[in-house]
């Protein structure tokens, strides 16, 4: 058998090249993860009871309540300015989450049971010494048992809907420390048992799986990057004795339907449809706009909208729908959301009643499955965003023929800071959020087309995808 030795090692003349975070000359980065930095609070949570203080470290500056995270580490110290008498310390976190409803009564389930013994004095120090203070640390957990089934732990979350039929939702925590006195020999005591209560805030943090996108120019960028936007359409349709063909609305948001509760989300929308139902669903007086534009142009109609909800006084010329050649370039610009998968239920809002038509908004919708089975929903705007027309494209071809027009606006949507946590679901609650648009013509007495609503559904989370140097609890 023979042995074919392996060639002789021979170090490369020239030493590796030195690394460096910044491409050098001739280098060029390729692709970059982005860096998400979150220092750690470091300030104390401090609540003094008597002859104990207890100390929470990892906390914000003069913060009300102390903040955890998903598999947080509970740090702390307990101190003792008389210890003589003291025979057991325990901490108790307990979490649950709290139903109320007209229909279906009261409903607790438990979130967090877990207890702790810290400290005690037959088995730490054999009954002799008694600390003045006691260190601990304690993992809370990530998860609950929901009906057998591990479901990750809600955040902390309080919504209580006032109108009748009144309901509420709670889910909360708190860190409970007991202590154990010892009987005291000389007053013949018995055992006392002393508790300090301490609610904290739960909050687990998520972040989107890919960035926002923001457009300079929306129709120049949908051609480019089709797959950047999904697309939903819903028809405003007539009754079956006008004669009037439907209008067609279409909502582009960015790709991805989850956002950071913090983001500012873009949108952009398109109506296109017949001149005659544009004007019925848009303009302020129908009539008059038909008599004005026929003794200016010697009787021809000038389809232009130069007042209402979507234009501004410079009056926008119409022109043919974009959307029908972008539709087929991606997948993923698809329209599959339907009006009818969700069902509308009265809202909560704050806005003026004389809202802009039509009505972009965030949308959150509460729902609780009742002991019996039902369900009861309630919806609360987050926010609102007041469309903007935008001037059509120069380079725009008419492949349609002058029968279908068209109007563009866009805006941007932001939630409003009451708003601090995102979508989940445990238990019998379930918490899911939208962007909805809402159509109602402006003469809605005498205007023969109906109004609807669209929503799409989407995921707000806490962090956003973008680097993000702020304090935050991991």
């Amino acid at each position: 058998m023979s042995m074919v030795a392996l060639p002789r090692y021979s170090p490369s003349p020239s030493p590796a090249p030195d690394y460096s975070v910044e491409p050098a000359t001739g280098e060029l980065t390729l692709q970059r993860s982005p860096q998400h930095i979150h220092r750690s609070p470091q300030s104390t949570f401090v609540r003094k009871d008597g002859h104990i203080t207890i100390v929470l470290t990892g906390q914000e500056d003069d913060a009300l309540f102390p903040t955890y995270g998903r598999h947080s580490m509970i740090t702390g110290e307990i101190m003792f300015e008389r210890a003589d008498y003291t025979f057991e310390v325990v901490l108790h976190i307990s979490g649950k989450l709290e139903t109320t409803t007209m229909e279906g009564g009261s409903n607790v389930i438990p979130l967090l049971d877990k207890t702790v013994v810290l400290w005690n004095a037959e088995v730490d120090n054999n009954g002799l010494d008694r600390p003045t203070k006691i260190n601990f640390s304690i993992q809370l957990p990530g998860t609950f048992d929901d009906d057998g089934e591990a479901r990750r732990l809600p955040p902390s979350y309080r919504a209580d809907f006032d109108t009748l039929p009144t309901m509420m939702v709670r889910s909360s925590y708190a860190l409970q420390f007991s202590f154990l006195r010892s009987p005291s020999r000389k007053l013949g005591l018995f055992n006392r048992r002393k508790s300090v209560f301490i609610p904290f805030q739960y909050c687990p943090r998520t972040r989107p799986h890919r960035p926002l996108w923001y457009s300079h120019c929306f129709l120049s960028d949908i051609k480019d990057s089709p797959e950047e936007w999904h697309q939903s359409m819903i028809a405003v349709k007539v009754p079956n004795s006008s004669e009037l063909p439907p209008v067609y609305f279409h909502l582009f948001v960015p790709a991805s339907r989850i956002y950071s509760i913090r983001d500012s989300i873009p949108f952009h929308l398109q109506v296109n449809g017949p001149i005659e139902s544009l004007r019925a669903l848009l303009c302020t007086n129908r009539e008059e706009k038909r008599k004005g534009s026929a003794s200016t142009n010697g009787g021809a109609e000038n389809p232009s909208f130069e007042k209402g909800p979507w234009v501004d006084r410079s009056s926008y010329q119409i022109k043919t729908p974009m959307v029908s050649r972008l539709s087929t370039q991606s997948s993923r610009v698809s329209s599959s959301f339907l009006p009818g998968e969700i069902p509308s239920f009265p809202v909560e809002s704050k806005a003026d009643d004389k809202q802009p038509t039509p009505r972009v908004s965030l949308l959150r919708q509460v729902t609780i499955r009742s002991k019996e089975g039902k369900f009861i929903r309630r919806n609360q705007v987050m926010g609102e965003s007041k469309p903007q027309p935008v001037p059509p494209s120069a380079d725009t071809d008419d492949v349609n023929g002058p029968a279908s027009n068209y109007l563009d606006c866009e805006g941007v949507l932001t939630v409003d800071k009451e708003f601090r946590t995102g979508s989940f679901k445990a238990g019998n609650v379930d918490v899911k959020d939208y962007i909805a648009i809402s159509i109602i013509p402006h003469n809605g007495a005498t205007s023969p087309l109906h109004g609807l609503e669209l929503k799409i559904p989407i995921k707000l989370v806490t962090d956003s995808f973008v680097e993000d140097n702020s304090v935050a609890v991991v």
